[in-house]
């Protein structure tokens, strides 16, 4: 029998399940060859004995019975040379039959009828026919042997047959022949039975060991001595992911798309030719519909009873939902732990308040520099005297509660590591951590909120001191309707108007301007520059009486209405002061000029006279346009910066230059309204023109010189 019949009967896969009282067709194949290789030997050497034993008195010398018997061993040889397994069965009922007619040869050749011993040969053959074969074979070969018994009967009775002289007569040797037929057909069926029975518990036994392979894997396979695969099963087609062709009578670095690395195939390979057994290798494959998909396969070497290697065998499943499960797994697992750790909340999972996991916020917020200085930390050490109670009662509560479940957010004082205070707000789940149930508390740090809550409160309390008691007229109104929402006292006073007289109503309505168009100046200077600082109106107070204004405004929006505030300041008396010094200003009998940042902001009539410039037409004007050129400028400016930044009166005379470009000699006199800034505060240059002064002292100098002169004379 060939090595590679063996292995076939050694397959699960090759083996098939028995039908009715007949073998497996692989074992009826393995019987019938068995068979056939005792016909060869039994049938050759019967035939032999039976030439040697013919004697020419016997039909055709004798040779009949040794012609079948030799024909038997040749067609056994031939049989097993070149017939095929499917053959098997009827190919072993004819050898049967040619058995059986080599038997009644024998008794013929040799007149021994019913007395030949060969005739018991028959029942072997009814019995092994029915064994190997199956009732139907049987009862054939049965037939056969009663038309054999009931031939050489006749004969004997017709005399065909001189069986001689026998001590039994014909009816009792044919009873016994008809008794051994029968006995081989009943030993037929009980060894069909018993092999029906069996071939039911191996049929019970491969169907409970198919059903537990097909639910725990989804093909089974096999491999030959040279690695190549000959067994293939799948339960579901195509759940390797590979067809059939693909790998049949192939080892796996000789299939494409095999799924593996070269890395990893190099291991395969050499855990193959090492005989080693394998576990889960996972392998990629793309399946026709263009989807990924993943194959574990594990396999065991087969070895025989006398140790040999036999190739091996194994099981593969489809694992591409858990691959991907567990792909899920491990990216949700990433994101949580990369949320965890960039979450800007401070997060701490704990069990009984002893820490587990903290993340960066969590550490800042208690002053751990360090994570593992913070892991195994009791958290609650760090709640105020009070609280620390009250959170290891809400600790004990979401302990016995199950996961998913959460507590309602509540405020609790914690003291950092560095012993610095803080307010929180503080709420925890129940969630299932690696090493089971566990609490994670999410932190709200309140405390820059309640300072800056606390800040707020005192800025509004004092921006509530200072609107009330600003010596400055401060309103506030909706832009558009230009209706009153808040008034101070000093409005009150100005305007003789309460605020429960005002509230609600529009300037308009309470007639607070004396030119209306004011109103629309001041918003149109808003909508151009945003805000308006020092614009000049004149309100009108109850009494009738103008009061002039200097008014600041900018506009602000708040819960989506836009409001105007208007910080007014009473200028009466200052405008009253102005009028007087303009009054001494125009009416000085000299001249009186003031600069700021170098140039000209006031100057009265006589000093625009002195220089030869219109009424206002120096206002603006650089202070170098009254100078010579610009190096006189810069002169006078390095001469007398450093005294005037002194707070020192300076006083000299310069040439000066008029509009017309004519010089004069003027005396200056000068000096800084603000020392500090005197660019910013400006200057107060009082100016002269001593010409004609000069040239009258120098007149009368000379006379005065020349009337001496005389009188020595």
């Amino acid at each position: 029998m060939s090595k590679d019949s063996q292995d076939d009967l050694s397959s699960l896969v090759g083996q098939e399940m028995s039908r009715g009282d007949s073998l497996p067709a692989t074992l009826q194949w393995r019987a019938a060859r068995l068979f056939m290789a005792a016909c060869v030997l039994l049938s050759g050497l019967a035939g032999l004995l039976l030439l040697a034993s013919a004697h020419a008195a016997e039909p055709l010398g004798g040779l009949v019975p040794p012609v079948l018997a030799l024909l038997t061993t040749f067609a056994s040889l031939a049989m097993l040379w070149k017939l095929p397994a499917h053959r098997g069965p009827s190919a072993t009922v004819i050898l049967m039959g040619l058995a059986m007619a080599t038997a009644l040869s024998l008794a013929v050749s040799r007149q021994l009828g019913l007395n030949a011993a060969s005739l018991g040969i028959m029942g072997l053959m009814v019995a092994l026919g029915t064994g190997m074969i199956g009732l139907g074979a049987g009862l054939a070969l049965f037939g056969l042997g009663l038309a054999v018994l009931g031939g050489l009967a006749s004969a004997e009775l017709g005399g065909w047959i001189q069986a001689g002289a026998e001590p039994i007569g014909l009816t009792a040797r044919l009873l016994t022949q008809l008794l051994l037929l029968v006995a081989g057909l009943v030993v037929g069926l009980g060894t069909a039975k018993l092999i029906r029975r069996a071939m039911q518990e191996v049929n019970e036994r491969h169907a409970r060991f198919r059903h537990l392979l097909n639910m725990a894997a989804d093909w089974y396979w096999e491999m030959d001595r040279q690695f190549r695969f000959t067994h293939l099963a799948e339960h579901n087609a195509g759940a390797s992911g590979l067809s059939l062709g693909e790998r049949l009578g192939r080892a796996p670095w000789e299939i494409e798309h095999l799924g593996l690395s070269d890395e990893e195939l190099d291991a395969h390979r050499a855990d193959l030719e090492s005989h080693r057994p394998f576990r889960g290798l996972v392998m990629r494959r793309t399946a026709e519909d263009g989807t990924l998909r993943y194959v574990s396969v594990s396999g065991e070497p087969r070895f025989d009873a006398k140790g040999n290697f036999r190739g091996y065998w194994g099981v593969g499943r489809d694992v591409t939902d858990e691959v991907q499960t567990e792909q899920a797994m491990v990216a949700t697992e990433t994101r949580y732990r990369e949320l965890f750790r960039r979450s800007p909340s401070p997060l701490v999972l704990h069990r009984w308040g002893r820490v587990m996991d903290a993340n960066p916020a969590a550490m800042a917020m208690f002053g751990y520099t360090q994570r593992s200085s913070m892991i195994g930390q009791d958290l609650f050490s760090h709640y105020e005297p009070g609280d620390e109670e009250r959170a290891r009662q809400r600790a004990a509560k979401i302990e016995a509660l199950p996961v998913g479940a959460m507590l309602p957010m509540t405020e609790f004082r914690l003291r950092t590591l560095s012993r610095r205070r803080r307010q929180v707000q503080a709420t925890s789940v129940r969630v299932d951590a690696a090493t089971g149930p566990a609490t994670l508390s999410f932190f709200i740090d309140q405390t820059e909120t309640s300072r800056a809550q606390e800040a707020l409160r005192r800025s509004e309390a004092l921006l509530s001191h200072l609107f009330a008691t600003s010596p400055d007229v401060v309103t506030l109104t909706e832009t558009v309707s230009g209706r009153y929402v808040m008034v101070n006292k000093t409005y009150e006073s100005m305007s003789g108007y309460s605020a429960d007289e005002v509230l609600g109503r529009t300037a308009e309505e309470v007639g607070i301007w004396q030119d209306p168009g004011d109103r629309e100046r001041l918003l149109e200077a808003l909508r151009q520059q945003g805000r308006v600082s020092e614009m000049s109106a004149t309100f009108v107070n109850r009494r009738g009486q103008a009061i002039p204004m200097l008014l600041s405004a900018a506009p602000f929006v708040m819960d989506g209405v836009s409001y105007l505030v208007v910080n007014g300041r009473d200028v009466s008396d200052t405008e009253r002061t102005r009028l007087v010094h303009a009054a001494i200003l125009e009416n000085a009998s000299i001249g009186i000029a003031l600069t700021r940042d170098q140039r000209f902001v006031q100057a009265n009539r006589l000093v625009e006279e002195m220089f030869g410039w219109p009424a206002g037409g120096l206002i603006g004007q650089p202070g170098s346009v009254v100078w010579p050129g610009a190096e006189e400028y810069d002169a006078i400016g390095r001469e007398l910066g450093p005294r005037l930044a002194a707070g020192e009166q300076v006083e000299a005379e310069r040439l000066m230059r008029r509009r017309d470009g004519s010089r004069f000699l003027c005396r200056l006199l000068a000096r800084a309204v603000d020392p500090n800034h005197p660019s910013r505060g400006g200057t107060i240059w009082i100016l002269e023109d001593v010409t004609e002064r000069r040239r009258v002292e120098a007149a009368l100098a000379q006379a005065k010189d020349e009337a001496q002169a005389a009188n020595r004379a």
